[in-house]
């Protein structure tokens, strides 16, 4: 589901209305970041829910595979993840400080180390089983990646589709499910974007259609659970970035 953000925050009390799901806000490192004000606007849409605790998870150890795969060379790996990173982190630390001190409590900064458990583990293992069988999940995956390739004027090769991939299949199970931090689970995610993203498409389709029903049992079989709600929350629908898998 996409919303558009703006001032008008009753949009959110629909979403909010039930205690059932809990919100946690998932930041694509290699995306760029909101304006301070949108921001703003996302963090006091979030607050609108009952959680204690709303994480802002930065997805910065996985983002290593797609500069990798772009064909950076380590260093720069390391340096193009640690600078997107930063801009990142310097838009949503400098709008927590806009909020009360009881509300800034609220939010944790969260990194990708945090949330991998061996449930995510073993869920990553399955999908990445299904993945080197070339099934349908094959077939989807590869097409999603061929456009982020091509989006960033690099050179569509097999190699490149498999190594890239990965990606893919490490976030899978949060996508698919959600996350667990401090024993809390967080089954609704709110994804700043600036364009309706291609994963989320696949996302969808692998929920609804019967193809990937074994895939999708063979996941729930490890942690019974629900699927995850993901919000995408469009920061402009005029200025577009480069295409990221989130």
């Amino acid at each position: 589901m996409n919303i558009y953000i703006n001032n008008d925050l009753s949009v959110a009390e629909c979403f909010f209305s039930t205690p059932k799901y809990k919100p946690f806000i998932g930041i694509s490192v290699g995306s760029k970041p909101p304006s301070l004000e949108k921001a703003i606007n996302i963090l006091k849409w979030a607050l609108k829910s009952d959680s204690n605790i709303i994480p802002i998870l930065i997805a910065d150890e996985i983002a290593h595979i797609n500069y990798k795969g772009l064909g950076y060379s380590t260093g720069k790996v390391i340096n193009q993840v640690t600078n997107a990173k930063e801009k990142q982190l310097n838009v949503w630390e400098s709008a927590i400080k806009h909020f009360s001190n009881n509300d800034k409590l609220k939010f944790k900064l969260t990194y990708w180390n945090e949330i991998v458990s061996p449930t995510f583990q073993l869920q990553q293992n399955i999908i990445r089983e299904d993945f080197s069988k070339e099934t349908e999940l094959y077939e989807a995956i590869i097409l999603l990646v061929e456009v982020f390739i091509k989006s960033n004027g690099k050179t569509v090769t097999h190699k490149r589709i498999v190594d890239m991939s990965e990606y893919v299949i490490q976030e899978l199970p949060l996508l698919l499910f959600g996350m667990e931090l401090e024993n809390n689970k967080y089954q609704m995610m709110l994804y700043p974007t600036y364009y309706s993203s291609e994963m989320l498409n696949m996302i969808a389709k692998i929920r609804r259609k019967s193809i990937f029903s074994d895939l999708i049992t063979k996941l729930i079989a490890i942690e019974q659970t629900n699927f995850n709600k993901i919000i995408q929350m469009i920061v402009s629908d005029n200025d577009v970035n480069k295409h990221s898998l989130n």
